[in-house]
């Protein structure tokens, strides 16, 4: 039931607009009451980030369900390829525009949700990471490397939008995508020095 309502809401965001939808309308398409789309749907954004709690339980297997001797940049960057694969398996979707990644680039009201679940994620993360560190991290240094994490996936899902948004195909994407995001993780393992310098040789 809660994904025949969210594909519902998919449908109508894609051929209407975010803004011009009614929680009402998705009830109506969905042919159950409201009141059934709100038990399944707390707010009409909800009706976007359906795979929010799967988003969540992603970041927190990241830290607490690594496999023993895993490193956590290591299991950041499995999730991400994972991730990635997942994305260019996305077989092909009429309702794209209705979509989370099109809906985030395109929508300042569910890109104003979306960071927020971000910076949810982020603490999400920080707070595993200061317990599984033993509390050898800094509570600053915990929440840096949250944002940090969240920031690699925030910039797929932007990536994705705005090629929607061009009208460029996913499958072409993700390949130029992915060797750009491993880069940005090997800065992040191994520090600023890793980082091109103007000859493109590590600072």
């Amino acid at each position: 039931m809660r994904q025949h309502i969210a594909s519902a809401a998919e449908k109508l965001f894609h051929e209407q607009g975010f803004d011009a939808v009614t929680v009402t309308d998705v009830a109506r398409v969905a042919e159950v009451g409201e009141q059934t789309v709100y038990n399944y749907f707390i707010t009409k954004e909800g009706l976007v980030f359906d795979e929010a709690d799967d988003f969540a339980d992603r970041f927190a297997a990241m830290v607490d369900g690594r496999p023993q001797g895993e490193s956590f940049i290591a299991a950041l960057r499995r999730e991400t390829h994972t991730f990635l694969d997942r994305l260019a398996a996305w077989p092909a979707n009429p309702y794209r525009h209705g979509s989370m990644p099109y809906l985030v680039a395109t929508s300042p009201t569910v890109r104003r949700g979306w960071l927020s679940l971000l910076e949810s994620y982020s603490r999400l993360i920080a707070d595993r990471l200061l317990v599984a560190s033993e509390q050898k991290l800094s509570a600053v240094a915990a929440s840096m490397l949250g944002w940090s994490f969240v920031a690699i996936f925030h910039t797929i899902v932007d990536a994705i939008g705005e090629a929607m948004r061009a009208e460029t195909a996913i499958n072409e994407l993700i390949p130029k995508l992915r060797p750009q995001v491993d880069a940005a993780i090997d800065i992040l393992e191994h520090g600023l020095g890793a980082a091109p310098g103007p000859s493109g040789d590590p600072q």
